[in-house]
């Protein structure tokens, strides 16, 4: 099932930051579609080019917040923007809003679902190390997250409605990457 709306009815205001956000994102989509491999990979976050030059490329932190590697991916994100982007700017105000979607793309502190920021930052450095440690890292933290829910409801310590930190999934399964992505890459590469 895909969510298409939700009951706006206590909305007060018109949410013009979202709309503005959402046209941006289609405009840059367009951008990028035309520009191609170059305009990619010019704007887009590359952590080794970031490290080796900050001043230089930190813009690129901003400009791929508005990237998207595909209509789906673009799609569902507008989707989802449409929604819920709305509620939250009739919530916060329009100046508030736009500088929280701001911060919640370009900086990993401050404004909650840390662990959805830690994915970006921790998918940066697999991505950074090599394949077999990316497909390792994601895939290990995904797996002992969800055996740990499965043994926790099981137990009956916790709850299905209950919400369990990712994080320290995700970062163990980071270092199971690190730590035997590249041995893994070369037994499934043969």
């Amino acid at each position: 099932m895909f969510p298409i709306g939700d009951d706006d009815s206590a909305e007060r205001s018109v949410p013009i930051v979202t709309y503005v956000l959402i046209a941006l994102n289609v405009l840059f989509f367009f951008v990028e579609l035309s520009g191609g491999d170059p305009f990619i990979e010019r704007w887009s976050v590359v952590p080794r080019r970031l490290t080796a030059n900050p001043g230089a490329d930190f813009i690129t932190v901003f400009t791929s917040m508005f990237m998207h590697g595909g209509w789906l991916h673009l799609g569902g994100n507008m989707l989802y923007l449409w929604i819920f982007g709305d509620n939250v700017e009739d919530r916060f105000g329009h100046a508030k809003f736009a500088v929280f979607y701001v911060l919640w793309f370009a900086f990993p502190r401050g404004v909650g679902f840390g662990d959805v920021r830690l994915s970006g930052l921790l998918g940066l450095a697999l991505g950074w190390l090599g394949w077999g440690e990316f497909a390792s890292g994601l895939y290990g933290g995904f797996f002992l997250g969800s055996v740990v829910g499965i043994v926790l409801i099981a137990t009956r310590v916790m709850t299905r409605k209950q919400m369990v930190p990712f994080g320290p999934f995700m970062l163990a399964g980071a270092l199971a990457g690190v730590l035997l992505g590249a041995p893994l890459e070369r037994l499934y590469a043969g």
